[in-house]
This record gives C-alpha cells, structure tokens and sequence, in this order.
C-alpha cells in the first residue's frame, strides 16, 4: 500500500544515506591524495633485507648511493595495478641513472598470485615478499603507498594512493633527488 509518509522518509533516509556515502567517499579520496614531504627532517629509512619473489636476498643498504623508490603493493589492490604500469615505465627511464624500484608485496604469502601479476604485468623491477614487518618498519597502513628514499638513505617523499597527478608529482621528485646527487658529484 502507498503511504506518502513512508515515501517521504524512504527519501529522507536516501539523503542521509547519500550524505554519509559521499563524506565516506570523500573522505577515502582525501586519504589516498595524502603527500608528505619530510625534506627538512630526512628521516633516515629503516634497513631491512627480505626475500624477492626470485628467491634471493635483498638489503636495504647494500644500494647506499641510489635513490630508492619503496613500492608497497598487494595483489587485491586494483588501484596498485594502475601504479604497477606507470614504474614499469618509470624503471625503463631512470633506472640506469641510479634508481632502484622495489616491489613491496604485502599479500603475506599468495605466491602463486604474486608471480601471475608480475608475468602479466611485465613486471622489470625486484619484487619483495613482506610478511609484515616491511609495512611496520615503514609505518605502511594503506595500499598502494611509495616512499622515495635519496642516495644517503634519508626518507624524502611518501605517498598514500595513486593517481596521475601523484604519479606526475613522483617523476618529477625523482628527478630532483636524482639531479641533487649528481650537482653534488661534480
């Protein structure tokens, strides 16, 4: 039966629903734009080592002299696909001008899945395979997240989410940390 009270507070509830829907959207947006710059403090990145998804052993400092792009990823994140494509492409252009790009997964353990998106993705950089202590050490609470790391092992730049304006934003820091190395050699 049709009663013009419950239809008026069915359209009600819509709007409360369709306001709370859009603050929670709103607000998830908001977190995957955060963008931290710590230039000034240059917090030194915690060194670990791990093992890659090729079985060998990978150490933090052992790659002291090289900008460092932290790549923390997992394998039900469809945003991280996107920034999957866009550092195979960033690899391709700086990797011989000293920067390392390291995979971090997070999936603790799905293997099977891992190697599946590393082969259909063409996957160029080192994947590491991290059952959580990476994510702690680096204080990684969202998927994706990118830390760039300078040539003195200083955390400069950390990015929660991706989109092509922080993808935009991470060349061009690359860049800088890379260019900042080289003024300093000459």
């Amino acid at each position: 039966m049709y009663s013009p009270v419950v239809e008026i507070k069915k359209k009600k509830m819509n709007k409360k629903t369709f306001t709370l829907l859009f603050t929670i959207t709103a607000f998830i947006l908001l977190l995957s734009h955060i963008q931290i710059k710590n230039n000034k403090l240059k917090t030194p990145a915690p060194d670990y080592r791990a093992k890659t998804l090729n079985h060998d052993t990978f150490f933090l400092n052992e790659h002291k002299g090289k900008v460092i792009l932290l790549f923390f990823w997992t394998t039900w994140c469809s945003i991280c696909k996107g920034e999957i494509l866009f550092l195979n492409e960033i690899y391709l252009k700086y990797s011989m001008n000293d920067l390392v790009i390291v995979g971090v997964n997070c999936d603790r353990g799905n293997i099977s899945e891992i190697k599946k998106i590393s082969q259909k993705y063409k996957i160029a950089y080192t994947i590491l395979l991290d059952n959580g202590e990476i994510m702690k050490l680096y204080k990684v609470s969202m998927m994706p997240t990118t830390i760039l790391i300078d040539k003195k092992q200083k955390i400069r730049f950390l990015h929660g989410g991706y989109t092509r304006a922080i993808a935009r934003q991470m060349e061009g820091e690359i860049e800088t940390l890379i260019k900042e190395e080289y003024e300093r050699q000459k």
